[in-house]
């Protein structure tokens, strides 16, 4: 949310920012729940995760409306679809892969 106000990042770098570290987050999340899974399976999970909460801003149940209106359900939840939410998603992901195998190679 501080990218939003920062205005010596470019729009699209500032309106897009949170969106692709929301997906890097939920991955290692993922991975954190899940360290048995594969770094492919921890990706897929955490790519349905965001795809999942993204699409569920179409449903309007009223607790879910609800929640959308306090400070983490906006931030957890979100408040519209967007589809190029889904480009920052995968983008979000695919930088949390790359950042894993590269820690992964480095000698210990």
């Amino acid at each position: 949310m501080a990218l939003h106000g920062f205005t010596a990042l470019p729009f699209w770098l500032a309106k897009n920012a949170g969106d692709v570290l929301y997906a890097t987050m939920a991955f290692w999340l993922v991975g954190f729940l899940s360290p048995s899974l594969s770094t492919q399976r921890a990706a897929l999970a955490a790519a349905l995760f965001c795809f999942g909460i993204e699409f569920l801003k179409f449903a309007q149940v009223p607790w879910l409306v609800a929640a959308r209106h306090s400070r983490v359900g906006a931030l957890v939840l979100g408040v519209g679809f967007n589809a190029s939410n889904l480009l920052c998603y995968v983008i979000g992901v695919a930088l949390a892969v790359l950042i894993e195998r590269t820690l992964r190679q480095r000698p210990a």
